[in-house]
């Protein structure tokens, strides 16, 4: 069987700019040396997840009521039941992603008034969800770091876990927001 001449170029155009690429990033979680900079950005395209993120982060609004003395986890679904980004609701998009680039332009005060903002929204829509319970005098938002383990393995659907799961070295509070004086 013959190969035509195009038919060659091409397969081997694939595999020396896609595959061989391809190959070496994976084995050696590496930038491939022998491509130039902005081949390397369009080949790093066709595999995006190369490496294995250490940690897993689940967010937790909790709530401190009139009259408690303790922290109370509020239920996600009552306040973010859509998942536009697949498992993620909109508060990871404004806590975790934003957290990172601080609103570029805008800084540190406008992630901090973002988030003051969220947990009026949050203390707002509590009162009217049960108006026959105390108010909310203090919300916080933590995240749970649950560190992945190599050799680990889950079967079945993600279940998050329960914020009492993680060490107080494992939680993170983004925030915290006295809420009695400004109601």
């Amino acid at each position: 069987m013959k190969v035509s001449r195009k038919d060659f170029i091409c397969c081997s155009f694939f595999i020396i700019f896609w595959l061989l690429p391809i190959i070496y990033t994976g084995l050696t979680y590496r930038d491939t040396p022998f491509l130039p900079r902005t081949l390397t950005y369009l080949q790093r395209i066709s595999h995006l997840f190369t490496r294995i993120s250490p940690v897993w982060e689940t967010i937790y609004i909790q709530a401190l009521p009139e009259g408690e003395k303790g922290w109370v986890v509020l239920p996600m679904e009552d306040y973010f039941r859509l998942k536009p980004f697949g498992y993620r609701t909109r508060l990871y998009e404004m806590l975790l992603y934003s957290k990172d680039f601080k609103d570029f332009k805008k800084g540190e005060e406008a992630y901090k008034a973002r988030q003051k903002e969220l947990a009026h929204w949050v203390a707002g829509r509590y009162a009217k969800r049960y108006p026959q319970r105390p108010p909310l005098l203090t919300v916080r938002f933590v995240a749970g770091i649950y560190t992945i383990e190599k050799d680990r393995t889950f079967e079945g659907r993600w279940k998050d876990v329960a914020i009492d799961h993680f060490e107080p070295k494992d939680q993170y509070i983004f925030s915290t927001h006295y809420l009695k004086n400004e109601f």
